[in-house]
């Protein structure tokens, strides 16, 4: 622009818009910083500017937690550094100009600084990002969401009410302190459309919970606890009422050393698993007891994957559709997969028309290790140890199983039996045995 003697000073100048800047009347301070924010430790370098009068010399007072006391002053900190541990930050800058004027900036929640672990407890101050127990959140999932994908979230005693679903999408560990009868996670979900639980991430840990009182009515194959990848162990699935799985679907990763009990799956036609329905991963020393599937798979529906030292007991299923399809099976129904080193005991069918299985019903897959045992169909005709139309029984004992007229261990494709140990087996063939075990 043209310059011209805008302010009537004397002096011309290139025109800065409609009117020409003067000096600022008034003093005024401000501040900037970097980072921001960061993971255990930031090293935050901040910067000060002024404008207006008396900026000739400026004493800068900084306070970095905004706790009222001034950490740093002088005229020599226009730039300062300090270090930050876990947590978030207010920053408070206080400037004075050498007309003893005084201007000051706050910056609230400027510096936050995440931790690798955060903490949860019922009395929680609730204060992110919930570093420590003072600081503790109310919510887990809150607490997961804070936290890096290798972090680990640390839940004290308690009930923790759950009304959206718990999702362990990153690598992260949740643990309780005390145990799983210690800390319970209660379902109240708003919908269930979702697992209250669900783990899928390959590095991802839930160890430590009860799982209980999901109720899901409206939405098939969805189950209390969903397991696609990574490892939940150490945990009690129960007394759950859901339409189609009744404790937990693994279909990856490993399920170690929980209980599964008194869980119910009703709705007619997809109730497969009261307890357990396992399409893939492995299930190792896990205790299946007391749950109830209406369709197959009183404690365990098996379409793939590994169940190795695992207990199966005191598991019903009434076969709804009676001899049909995948139905049957009070302590397993298994389609494939494989079932290994298990004692199944003690499960019903209740049916009077079903006969499939009061142990076992084996349509494919293999059945190694095991020991079946005074499990009972309710059926005259029926088989209360294993009904086997496909796959393999190995090196196992079919013993003591019962239906309403008798002893019936075994029936179908009993060449499918090789090493093993049944009153209807034929001695010697594929080493086989037909003597009381005297267990």
């Amino acid at each position: 622009a043209r310059p011209l003697d805008g302010d009537g000073d004397g002096t011309t100048a290139p025109d800065m818009g409609a009117y020409e800047a003067g000096a600022l009347a008034v003093f005024s301070c401000t501040f900037r910083a970097t980072p921001l924010s960061g993971l255990s430790s930031v090293q935050a370098v901040f910067t000060a500017s002024v404008a207006g009068p008396g900026t000739d010399t400026v004493t800068y007072a900084w306070d970095f937690t905004n706790d009222g006391t001034d950490d740093i002053a002088g005229a020599q900190y226009a730039e300062v550094t300090n270090t930050y541990g876990p947590g978030v930050y207010t920053v408070r800058l206080t400037c004075v100009n050498s007309l003893s004027q005084t201007a000051g900036v706050t910056r609230a929640g400027y510096i936050t600084v995440n931790s690798t672990d955060a903490y949860v407890a019922t009395n929680g101050g609730n204060v992110y990002p919930y570093e420590s127990w003072d600081h503790a959140a109310t919510n887990i999932q809150s607490a997961l969401d804070a936290i890096p994908g290798n972090g680990t979230v640390h839940v004290s005693n308690g009930t923790y009410a759950v009304t959206v679903g718990i999702l362990m999408s990153q690598g992260q560990t949740l643990v309780s302190v005390n145990g799983a009868s210690n800390t319970v996670i209660a379902c109240r979900l708003a919908s269930d459309q979702a697992p209250a639980v669900r783990v899928n991430h390959a590095s991802a840990v839930f160890q430590g919970f009860t799982v209980t009182g999901c109720v899901y009515q409206l939405t098939y194959n969805v189950p209390p606890v969903r397991l696609d990848a990574g490892v939940v162990r150490d945990c009690i699935i129960a007394s759950n009422l859901v339409a189609s799985i009744g404790g937990a679907y693994v279909t990856g990763g490993l399920m170690h050393n929980c209980a599964i009990t008194n869980n119910i799956a009703y709705h007619q036609n997809t109730s497969l698993g009261g307890g357990l329905r396992v399409a893939g991963g492995v299930v190792s020393n896990c205790a299946v007891i007391g749950n109830y599937a209406g369709d197959g798979g009183g404690g365990v529906s098996q379409s793939g994957g590994l169940v190795i030292r695992c207990l199966l007991t005191n598991n019903v299923c009434p076969a709804f559709n009676g001899n049909n399809g995948v139905d049957g099976g009070g302590g397993a129904s298994i389609t494939a997969g494989r079932m290994d080193n298990c004692l199944i005991v003690g499960n019903r069918m209740t049916s009077a028309t079903a006969n499939q299985g009061g142990g076992i019903r084996l349509s494919g897959g293999s059945v190694v290790n095991c020991t079946v045992a005074s499990n009972a169909v309710a059926t005259a005709t029926g088989v209360g140890g294993v009904y086997q139309t496909g796959g393999w029984v190995t090196n196992s004992i079919v013993y003591f199983n019962v239906r309403a007229a008798g002893p019936a261990n075994v029936n179908g494709a009993v060449t499918n039996y090789a090493y093993s140990c049944a009153p209807e087996l034929t001695p010697g063939g594929s080493g086989t045995l037909s003597a009381d075990p005297q267990f």
